[in-house]
């Protein structure tokens, strides 16, 4: 294993030293490397030592955000920091998490010196990492400096059995992982992972409370944007390039069905906003962030801004969650859940396998396949109010069975901090 570790830290720092070139061209990345590298963005305070939360990017940290309300809420003297991989992820924390953190950074490079330097100033009593943003120079140091860490939401690719042995060996680094349930638990104890450390919490993603949104400030919503009260509403959201066409061939067809009928758009990468007003150019469309005074409805709403997708899945008749028409493994649909929206997503879902399984198993979520497919199911729930609510439900009440892990999850912290 040593050998490895050497050949590993010889191929990043060469991958490194040839990225950065290509970093040094854009300003932006310029600042966020020198905070991944620990030189800039970071005042030693050693007497905070903070419990340190990790999220690698938008979705995991929806995952995180109930746990550290929990931790604030009923743990208020320890201090919480939080740190992403994503410029996305970043902004995104900084509007959610602001107020309920003590610091918001990003995680270093898995280069030992950027490691050292920022566990050195963060000086952490505990670290959590949600999910699956493992480096291994971080697990070796942080274990070598005997700060207690926790795995949280965690589960395992296919690839980990294929090398069992590295993947045994990274694992054993956390002091305790916390799994949603019993075949997850398995999979670890397959792995070679001990049992008494395996922990079933359930999974903080299910923990999501979502703003309230009553009628007034639904209709308010919609005039904001441009759709009257009449229209019914298609959300798409996370849609990644390649699903926009599937979803404009769809739409066009219910749209000759279902003339009052408005669709909104959030492009997982939300730059790509231009590019998806020149696809939906034949429509009556325009981005959320160019808002422009009509007394036309609007057919089409692109959302080119970060973190306003949930309120938009609240005023919606109807969902869809993107990266699953084509194989990037789907995207969290528990948002649109939580608002009792009926869902509809693609075959792949690998990332969220379980979540999906279950919803699709309620009847509150349902697989397309194509553009033909798409507008099948979709006419068919628009034109049926009680279908469409029974849906809603469905989804709904798996979200509320499984909620817990957060509390689960606070106390296994707590624990290792005293």
């Amino acid at each position: 294993m040593k050998s490895i570790i050497i050949l590993y830290n010889l191929l990043i720092t060469v991958f490194f030293i040839l990225a950065l070139p290509f970093f040094s061209g854009f300003s932006k990345r310029r600042n966020s490397i020198l905070k991944k590298l620990g030189i800039t963005g970071f005042k030693t305070n050693k007497k905070e030592k903070p419990i340190w939360i990790h999220a690698l990017s938008v979705g995991e940290l929806a995952a995180i955000v109930p746990l550290i309300e929990r931790l604030k809420n009923f743990y208020g003297k320890h201090k919480i920091a939080v740190s992403v991989s994503t410029k996305t992820g970043y902004e995104t924390a900084n509007n959610l998490l602001k107020e309920r953190t003590s610091r918001l950074f990003f995680f270093p490079f898995d280069l030992i010196f950027s490691v050292k330097r920022v566990l050195k100033k963060i000086n952490p009593s505990l670290i959590v990492i949600n999910e699956t943003d493992i480096w291994p120079n971080f697990l070796l140091i942080v274990k070598k400096k005997k700060i207690p860490i926790i795995l949280i939401n965690a589960k395992l690719s296919k690839n980990a059995f294929k090398f069992k042995k590295i993947f045994k060996t990274i694992f054993l680094n956390f002091d305790v992982i916390c799994v949603e349930n019993k075949k997850r638990k398995k999979d670890f104890q397959l792995l070679g992972y001990p049992s008494e450390r395996l922990i079933i919490t359930g999974n903080t993603k299910f923990d999501f409370n979502p703003p309230l949104f009553d009628l007034k400030r639904i209709e308010e919503l919609k005039a904001d944007v441009g759709i009257n009260k009449e229209q019914k509403i298609i959300t798409v959201g996370s849609a990644h390039k390649g699903e926009e066409i599937i979803i404009k061939e769809a739409f066009l067809k219910l749209k000759n069905k279902i003339k009052d009928l408005a669709l909104i758009i959030a492009p997982r990468d939300p730059r790509r906003g231009y590019e998806l007003l020149k696809l939906f150019k034949n429509f009556n469309a325009s981005l959320l962030s160019e808002k422009k005074k009509t007394t036309v409805a609007k057919d089409v709403i692109i959302i080119d801004k970060i973190g306003v997708l949930k309120e938009f899945y609240a005023i919606s008749d109807l969902t869809f969650v993107g990266g699953s028409l084509i194989n990037k493994g789907g995207h969290n649909p528990l948002e649109p859940a939580a608002y009792s929206k009926p869902i509809l997503t693609g075959g792949y879902t690998s990332d969220f396998k379980q979540i999906y399984e279950t919803l699709i198993k309620s009847e509150g979520t349902k697989i397309v396949s194509n553009a033909e497919d798409f507008y099948k199911k979709a006419l068919s729930i628009l034109n049926d109010p009680k279908k469409k609510g029974e849906m809603g439900k469905a989804n709904n009440k798996v979200l509320n069975a499984n909620k817990g892990a957060a509390f689960n999850i606070s106390k296994v912290i707590i624990n290792k901090t005293y």
